[in-house]
């Protein structure tokens, strides 16, 4: 059997994910559960293999009880940060919202 790596200064969605899990002796399908995914996806996720899809970083972010996004430095990556961790996706946020023109142009 493999050695588990523990991320000691976590750098990914996954590391976090990872050293969470560990610290609360959980398996990767115990975390799948809570966050209504398969444990597949975990196992991608701590691999860094694939990041989450967009609508599972609310679950990820309670999960861990913080937010592993980057800071944000403008208000460009405050939107960006803040949709985000709401699960929304720009195509979301542009169609429900009255600047559509600036997250289209921005966000490139």
């Amino acid at each position: 059997m493999r050695p588990i790596h523990v991320p000691t200064a976590p750098d990914t969605i996954g590391d976090n994910i990872r050293l969470r899990r560990l610290k609360l002796k959980l398996l990767q399908k115990d975390v799948a559960e809570q966050i209504g995914v398969d444990k597949t996806s975990v196992h991608n996720w701590e691999n860094s293999t694939k990041l989450p899809r967009i609508e599972h970083i609310p679950a990820i972010i309670t999960f861990l009880g913080y937010n592993p996004l980057p800071p944000a430095n403008n208000w460009v990556e405050r939107l960006v940060r803040g949709r985000t961790s709401l699960g929304l996706s720009q195509r979301f946020l542009s169609a429900t919202s009255r600047i559509n023109n600036i997250i289209s142009y921005d966000e490139r």
